[in-house]
């Protein structure tokens, strides 16, 4: 009977691991916020922070988002495009800038394609062409291409505004408006692991 009460606890973490939840957790993330973008999560996770900022452009999406990365903040562009769209950066970097420092330019050091997983790299300059492929699974959404740009910077300001680069878009040139990310920490209790 002691050793029932010894392994008791232990049936009870077992458990709770199977449930799929995680008792607490702790998220520091940046929160976008640019005129005309639509903020969104980047799982299906109803209780993730909208870390994501959306700009629609007919069919085709771009999303940018921010977050800590090592010892410093990544900063990602994505691209959306569906078969018989094309896209091009016009440069390959992004301007930031934090509270009471000049302007910096990152270079995009970064740049990944994938129309399912995983992402696989190209250059930064090549064009991007969009793709679709259904999905095997009948009533779920096909797959678009997706193309991923990313830069990061080697600290983790409390905000920071981004500048992303200008890009062409079925043959129209289109510019974001400034993006500022700003900080934030989430604190959850019983938090699923799967959606």
């Amino acid at each position: 009977m002691r050793n029932a009460s010894r392994v008791a606890p232990l049936v009870v973490l077992v458990l709770a691991l199977l449930t799929s939840c995680i008792p607490y957790w702790r998220e520091t993330y940046y929160a976008p916020d640019a005129p005309g973008g639509v903020r969104a999560r980047g799982t299906c996770n109803p209780s993730d922070p909208e870390n994501i900022l959306r700009f629609s452009f007919g069919e085709s999406r771009v999303s940018v988002s921010a977050g800590p990365y090592d010892a410093g903040t990544m900063f990602s562009m994505v691209f959306r495009l569906d078969a018989g769209h094309q896209a091009s950066l016009s440069q390959l970097s992004l301007n930031i800038q934090t509270p009471g420092d000049p302007l910096r330019m990152i270079p995009i050091s970064r740049a990944e394609r994938t129309l399912r997983s995983p992402y696989r790299p190209i250059s930064p300059s090549d064009v991007m062409n969009g793709e679709f492929e259904p999905n095997p699974v009948r009533n779920r959404p096909g797959y678009t291409t997706a193309f991923r740009f990313s830069a990061q910077m080697n600290e983790r300001p409390e905000q920071v505004t981004v500048t992303f680069p200008e890009f062409v878009l079925d043959g129209q040139r289109f510019e974001l408006p400034p993006v500022t990310f700003t900080r934030a920490v989430k604190h959850e209790f019983l938090v699923p692991i799967n959606c």
